[in-house]
């Protein structure tokens, strides 16, 4: 039988032998715990992940609460439900359009396929607004752009430089845009004709007692008054008559390429050949009228 004193001797063997063990196992598991391992991402493995599931299940609720505290702000500039500003927000405003304070123009070749070619729509369009609008249009910036000149050549300053009105788009019949710059040019040519003949009455001016004489006071008026009626129906850089004459290869001339507006010219030149134009359409458009009369 073992001695008290053997025993406590084996206790404490066996209880040093249990501390041992129980290190040793410590040790390993901190060893795990500290031992890099290979990191394989979601995507790498295959595993889809919603962003928002994310944040409502697995996020920081203090990443959740940041993100809600920094977007409050928005939600309070968000149209109403419903309302108008809803709509425009969800749709691209084109600019110039209606939505986008200016006015939409309507497709010619829509009215047609809907209304018909001999429509009032079709008709008010091309004809009424493109047409004598456009005429009426072209001869008011022409006459802004003319004072312009004059008061920068005469008083280095361009009292009307801010006054653009909107364009108007060329009709689409065939000689449509001929009428209009022709309407245009007929607007300041018929008042400047009446106040030359005016003129006339005053200053006395004899009248040519032949024919040749006469032809060449006729010719002389239309093409000074044509001239002068080109400044106030012509913009210096806008298309007309010579570019629309150019643009059939058929018509196109030596004249007329030179005469034809270009972005290429100064203020001067542009202005000097519009006024050869102008006394060419002059004493063309006078001709022409005096023959219609004639023939009545």
């Amino acid at each position: 039988m073992a001695t008290l004193e053997e025993i406590n001797k084996k206790l404490l063997e066996t209880e040093s032998s249990n501390q041992n063990t129980n290190i040793e196992e410590l040790n390993k598991i901190l060893a795990e715990e500290n031992k890099e391992e290979d990191f394989v991402s979601a995507e790498e493995a295959g595993i889809k992940i919603s962003p928002l599931e994310l944040l409502s299940k697995d996020a920081d609720k203090d990443l959740v609460d940041q993100i809600k505290e920094k977007n409050k702000d928005i939600k309070k500039e968000l149209p109403k439900p419903g309302s108008l500003e809803e709509v425009n927000a969800g749709i691209k405003i084109m600019e110039g359009s209606i939505l986008d304070g200016g006015t939409l123009e309507p497709d010619i070749e829509e009215i047609i396929e809907k209304e018909g070619y001999y429509s009032w729509e079709n008709f008010s369009e091309n004809l009424l607004k493109r047409t004598f609008g456009g005429a009426i249009r072209d001869t008011g910036q022409a006459t802004v752009d003319f004072t312009n000149y004059l008061g920068e050549k005469f008083f280095d300053e361009r009292p009307l430089e801010n006054v653009k009105f909107d364009k108007i788009k060329e009709p689409t019949y065939f000689g449509g845009s001929f009428s209009r710059d022709l309407a245009g040019f007929a607007i300041p040519f018929f008042g400047f004709t009446k106040a030359a003949n005016s003129l006339n009455l005053i200053t006395k001016i004899p009248k040519a007692t032949t024919k040749a004489g006469a032809f060449s006071q006729f010719v002389a008026k239309n093409t000074l008054v044509g001239e002068v009626a080109a400044q106030f129906s012509f913009s210096p850089y806008e298309a007309r008559m010579s570019n629309l004459v150019e643009s059939f290869p058929l018509l196109a001339n030596p004249i007329t390429e030179y005469l034809q507006a270009t972005d290429q010219d100064s203020e001067d030149k542009a202005r000097f050949k519009m006024a050869i134009e102008g006394g060419i359409i002059g004493v063309s458009l006078d001709s022409l009228l005096s023959f219609a009369v004639r023939g009545k």
